[in-house]
């Protein structure tokens, strides 16, 4: 069994610790949070056995071999950092970190004390969402011409809070926008020709609502949107010459739909898991088979984190503490 120990007690830290009943190759046995009362109401309601009142401590503890990280955006890398230098493999919430400089860092240290770092992006295992990439590469849809991914929702505009705030590396693209960038990634698997980015800014500095226009070869082009200040229809469609694959909230997909004019299809992952307990049970079996590399990709990690570098390059922002 790998034991595991989660540096942080959000809403994500949470659903994660609840999917962690359908893991079947290993435990959940450690939480860490700054603030004791907040880690043991979370430890009591998912019956985890140790409590710490600093990250630094997990990180130290030699009964786990594995942190899942679901801190702040901005604490991804020192929250890393400090566990991969104590032997932890880590499973870090998406963001993986905040640039490509820290997420190369993050790669040299893995690699000089052998454990495994992977990004939290679970959206890779979900079932549903593979359906729809092996429709697209069975043909069914033709050659795709167009992808569209957006994902928005009305946020309360709190200056200090996580979603709005430039020292907690706040914005739409880091929160939401990774997700539209993951998804044609992962239908293109490859280098875009051109990146064009616009954005509307919130009074902090960070961007409230944002499009991105993606062009690849063979006249393929992508739009892509999030925001924090209207609702978006958060879908994603990849849409080709002969039908179109529609994957609805596709972040956390449930279900993928094929459209053509011969037939249409319906896939529905039943599970009863929220997604988490995918990528987990295979980042165990990763550690346990002590394969190479991660389920996945660096390299897919690193490319978005590129990506999302010249995004804000384009629309002017960069966070205080880069």
């Amino acid at each position: 069994m790998i034991h595991w120990g989660i540096l942080g007690t959000g809403k994500i830290a949470s659903l994660f610790a609840k999917d962690f009943q359908y893991v079947s190759n290993g435990e959940l046995v450690a939480v860490a949070s700054r603030n004791p009362d907040k880690a043991h109401a979370f430890a009591r309601k998912h019956n985890i056995r140790d409590v710490h009142i600093s990250y630094e401590a997990l990180a130290k503890w030699e009964d786990i071999d594995a942190v899942y990280i679901a801190t702040p955006h901005n604490r991804h890398f020192d929250d890393a950092r400090i566990c991969l230098e104590n032997g932890k493999s880590v499973l870090c919430e998406k963001p993986i970190t905040v640039n490509t400089q820290q997420l190369k860092e993050l790669q040299k240290l893995a690699e000089a004390n052998d454990v495994y770092l992977m990004e939290a992006m679970w959206t890779w295992f979900l079932p549903a969402f593979n359906k729809a990439v092996e429709w697209y590469r069975q043909g069914r849809i033709g050659d795709v011409r167009m992808i569209s991914s957006a994902f928005g929702f009305p946020a309360k505009y709190y200056p200090d809070g996580r979603l709005y705030n430039p020292e907690l590396a706040g914005g739409t693209l880091l929160d939401l926008g990774i997700y539209n960038l993951f998804t044609v990634n992962r239908f293109m698997d490859r280098e875009p020709e051109s990146i064009t980015a616009t954005a509307h800014m919130a009074d902090t500095g960070v961007d409230e609502h944002l499009a991105v226009t993606m062009t690849y070869p063979g006249d393929i082009m992508a739009q892509l949107a999030s925001a924090f200040s209207c609702k978006l229809q958060s879908d994603a469609i990849i849409s080709g010459t002969k039908g179109l694959i529609r994957l609805p909230r596709f972040w956390e997909a449930k279900k993928a739909i094929l459209e053509t004019s011969a037939s249409y299809e319906t896939f529905e992952d039943t599970h009863p898991c929220k997604g988490y307990y995918y990528e987990t049970q295979r980042f165990n079996e990763w550690i346990q088979q002590k394969k190479t590399g991660v389920p996945y990709p660096m390299e897919n990690s690193l490319r978005i984190m590129q990506q999302m570098d010249e995004i804000r390059r384009q629309i002017g922002l960069k966070y205080p503490f880069e």
